[in-house]
This record gives structure tokens, sequence and C-alpha cells, in this order.
């Protein structure tokens, strides 16, 4: 339930797709969410990935995936 109000709550997949942009855009976006009760560091970007990394995903598993994958997604999932 987490994930999907955070990356796919209100999205339409017929928009037209935005370019990717960078770890600091994203921060950016993440922090702008819900303003009055954000509190996301400035790490929050890198903060999500290690927990996923660390504790919900098989991170081999998860380098094969973003191998086949644009490079700004190997980014986003860095930690």
């Amino acid at each position: 339930m987490g994930l999907r109000a955070l990356y796919v709550e209100a999205w339409d997949p017929e928009e037209p797709v935005s370019p990717p942009g960078d770890r600091a855009t994203w921060t950016r976006e993440a922090q702008a969410l819900r303003p009055d009760h954000n509190f996301a560091p400035d790490t929050c970007i890198e903060d999500v990935a290690t927990c996923v990394r660390r504790h919900l995903v098989d991170p081999a598993a998860l380098e094969r995936v973003l191998a086949t994958l644009p490079p700004w997604a190997s980014e986003f999932w860095r930690s």
C-alpha cells in the first residue's frame, strides 16, 4: 500500500512521459509532497533505495533488472 501511494497513485499511463531528471530533482519532488506533513531529508531517495535493497529485494535480481533499464533507473536505485 505504501509503495502504491508513493509511486502510482494518480498516475495516468496515457500522459506523455517526462524526462526522468536527476537525484536533486527527485529529492525536491519527494520533499514537495504533502508539504504540511513532509519531513523528507535531502537523502530521502538514497534512504528509500537503501531500505528496499536491504530488506525487500534480492540485490542480485535487482541488479539484473536494472541492467535492462535506462541508466537513470540505476541511479535512482543506487544506495
